[in-house]
């Protein structure tokens, strides 16, 4: 059977009412009203799970240059390993 917590549960239309009402009193949209409600549920917006994930996608590219790196300096050490002991 699956645990899995349903969404709807939580949910409470007075609170998203409050902050929408609340995120239009401070200027703000309605969008930004109910986004700060789903944050309080567990659900990121997508600006910041795009900016997480170019993060992420900046940290694998520098890891992958690494990784690359040292493997160059292992083959190189290699080589001249294999040209030592095969005597060239």
């Amino acid at each position: 059977m699956n645990a899995q917590k349903d969404l709807s549960e939580g949910f409470d239309w007075d609170v998203v009412h409050e902050y929408i009402d609340r995120a239009i009193h401070e200027g703000r949209t309605e969008d930004d009203g109910w986004w700060d409600y789903l944050e309080t549920i567990g659900i990121t917006r997508p600006e910041e799970d795009e900016a997480f994930l170019q993060n992420f996608r900046e940290e694998n590219r520098k890891s992958i240059e690494r990784i690359m790196g040292y493997l160059e300096e292992i083959k190189q050490l290699a080589r001249a390993a294999q040209k030592k002991y095969a005597g060239v």
